[in-house]
């Protein structure tokens, strides 16, 4: 159905590549200019991003692919410094909503500058939307560390990660 330049279809086959927002890519078989919402699954071999190269764009292009796993995850990660060999790390107020309280992991990195000693660092579990990290030894009581935070999301079915291929699936 056409209607003042939009087309709406319940049902469209193309043959070629098709472009939208855009004249159709010859490299391409679908290329979109513009936002683009999906309410379902996204299924690909590969995702990659493709941009401008930062140091010379006039020449190259930076292309990085996506960090996959077998769930359905979020990550934080930021920088923090021990006081008297202590520390607490506050995540996103809404990080208890959106994650299952099972299998949070928390990595830290001692960071340090040339000549100060280094203290090996502990993280307990998450709980209440933080985290605190506590130094082994007291080598460093004000030890700058790195973190990262990883967790399942809660508002998802976890991810089949083995199936069996359909009859479609196989041909």
């Amino acid at each position: 159905m056409w209607n003042g330049g939009h087309i709406y279809t319940t049902d469209l086959t193309a043959i070629g590549n098709v472009g939208i927002g855009t004249s159709p890519s010859y490299s391409n078989k679908l290329e979109v200019y513009g936002n683009v919402n999906i309410q379902g699954t996204l299924s690909a071999s590969t995702k990659n991003f493709v941009i401008d190269h930062p140091l010379d764009p006039e020449n190259k292009q930076l292309i990085h692919s996506s960090l996959e796993g077998p769930e359905i995850a979020v990550f934080y990660r930021g920088e923090a410094q021990l006081q008297n060999g202590k520390a607490e790390v506050v995540l996103p107020n809404y990080f208890e909503a959106l994650t299952r309280k099972e299998n949070r992991t928390v990595l830290l990195t001692p960071k340090f500058d040339s000549h100060e000693p280094i203290s090996n660092l502990a993280a307990s579990a998450v709980q209440n939307g933080r985290f605190s990290a506590r130094a082994i030894d007291q080598n460093n009581p004000s030890q700058k560390f790195y973190w990262e935070v990883k967790a399942v999301r809660a508002d998802i079915a976890p991810l089949e990660v083995e199936r069996l291929k359909t009859e479609k699936e196989k041909k």
